[in-house]
């Protein structure tokens, strides 16, 4: 895996083809250790919000739970 290797550029090239073609992959990537290499990297948080996994937009996800009595 490149990010793991610490080849961030190459990482992101795949990272946005990925996004491109809507990978379903991609909905884990905020929390694999695989990509922690990268996590400091600029471009990580902007690419989190292009696919909607940024940190703001999931705890801003409102989830209501009624437990049966």
């Amino acid at each position: 895996m490149l990010a793991y290797r610490g080849e961030a550029d190459r990482a992101f090239e795949w990272l946005d083809k990925a996004a491109q073609y809507k990978d379903p992959g991609l909905s884990q990537i905020p929390t694999e250790i695989e990509f922690s290499s990268i996590q400091t990297d600029p471009r990580w948080l902007p690419f989190l919000e292009s696919i909607g996994k940024s940190p703001a937009q999931l705890n801003a996800i409102q989830f209501k739970v009624t437990l049966p009595e």
